[in-house]
């Protein structure tokens, strides 16, 4: 008896020197992720509009910040009160800002909900777009040879696996083959570890292949975070200043800024970018217009031309880039475009920058989540706006 309670003894010492070593590193896991943690606790219910939430962030230089020009609708072949009743359905699906330019002028600006002209708000994923077009700048300068380049030219941690066969263009395609990044209302998910986490580099340099690169579509923002370091790697410059220098500024956009994963650590590449709509717009307006903007070519055109081929087994997004397509649309039984041709930026919770090159039309909506989204109705009640055909943009 007096041997089992010896024995019993230690059982109890060991069990609770195990408890404590599990409690002293749960409490220093706690204590190394707090910033998740916390994060995942109190992230806003308005997650585009309440942009004061998102800290640190990272200023993006603008240019002169000169504003679109205005004109009546009906100087740019528009019926006032058809765009009236555009507008009246951005409202009804909870919009925040609308802006719909022709002719390089805008004719409609709308703004419900406390948003006021010059606010930003998050662009969610419309942000991959502006990193896709910072590869075409790269490339058109020379840091990036090619978009069929290895990433792992300079991402090194992919150089000794499988994922040293994935190509700028299977990032940009989403066609890389790694590992799917999860929901982001799971907590130990990539997708929500992205969002919301302190350390998107060892995210992306520990994510495990699965698939072959080029041989599926799968929608992964780790694909546009890896671009993010591969641009940053390969110009030498911050993400925030290069998007300053070659983007931001050239539009003459108003100052813009990107969150930050920490104090002074990497900037989101694949969403998280804040800036007021008509920024927006004249992305809009230069991709309307081939790359250029004001008689310079900001983006090079033949990477443009790129951008907007369909990827190889999603006919739907091209490099960053979604693309109308009316037997997808039957497909989600949605109204079909009524103009051919569209693209657009698309973004959680509705932000888009919808494209219309056949009517020279750019059309802004931003705002917080709605049901019942037609992906055409919007642009289709503008284009059923047009009194008159306006020459197509070159």
């Amino acid at each position: 008896m007096r041997a089992a309670r010896h024995w019993m003894r230690w059982v109890f010492v060991g069990l609770g020197a195990v408890v404590l070593v599990s409690v002293l590193a749960l409490g220093a896991l706690v204590a190394w992720e707090w910033t998740y943690i916390d994060r995942l606790r109190r992230h806003p219910t308005n997650v585009i509009t309440d942009v004061a939430w998102y800290v640190p962030r990272e200023a993006i230089a603008g240019g002169d910040g000169a504003a679109l020009p205005r004109a009546r609708p009906d100087e740019m072949g528009m019926r006032a009160d058809g765009l009236e009743e555009a507008a009246k359905l951005a409202d009804a699906k909870n919009a925040s800002a609308l802006l719909v330019v022709r002719g390089g002028s805008v004719v409609l600006e709308r703004h419900w909900r406390g948003h006021r002209p010059g606010d930003p708000t998050n662009s969610a994923s419309m942000a991959k777009t502006v990193t896709s077009l910072l590869v075409g700048i790269a490339v058109g300068e020379g840091a990036i040879p090619s978009i069929d380049v290895p990433a792992a030219t300079w991402i090194a941690a992919w150089r000794g696996d499988a994922r040293r066969k994935i190509t700028l263009r299977h990032l940009l395609q989403m066609h890389s083959g790694l590992q799917p990044m999860g929901a982001y209302d799971e907590p130990f998910s990539d997708a929500s570890y992205l969002a919301f986490g302190t350390d998107m580099r060892s995210v992306v340099d520990h994510i495990p292949p699965v698939a072959e690169p080029g041989a599926k579509f799968d929608y992964n923002n780790v694909n546009y975070q890896a671009l993010g370091f591969v641009l940053e790697a390969a110009t030498g410059r911050r993400y925030a200043a290069y998007l300053s220098e070659k983007l931001w500024k050239p539009l003459g956009a108003s100052e813009a800024s990107v969150w930050l994963d920490c104090k002074g650590g990497s900037a989101h590449a694949s969403g998280f970018l804040f800036s007021e709509p008509e920024n927006w717009a004249k992305i809009g307006l230069m991709l309307l217009h081939g790359g250029e903007w004001n008689g310079r070519q900001i983006v090079p055109r033949e990477y443009v031309k790129e951008l907007l081929r369909p990827s190889p087994t999603e006919p739907v997004y091209a490099l960053g880039i979604w693309l109308a397509n009316n037997e997808h649309q039957a497909k989600e039984q949605e109204q079909p475009f009524e103009a051919p041709g569209v693209f657009y930026l698309d973004g959680h919770a509705k932000q888009r920058v919808y494209v219309v090159p056949d009517k020279d039309l750019v059309i802004v909506r931003v705002g917080e989540n709605v049901r019942g989204w037609d992906e055409a109705a919007l642009p289709n009640a503008v284009v059923r706006a047009l009194k008159v055909t306006l020459a197509p943009a070159p």
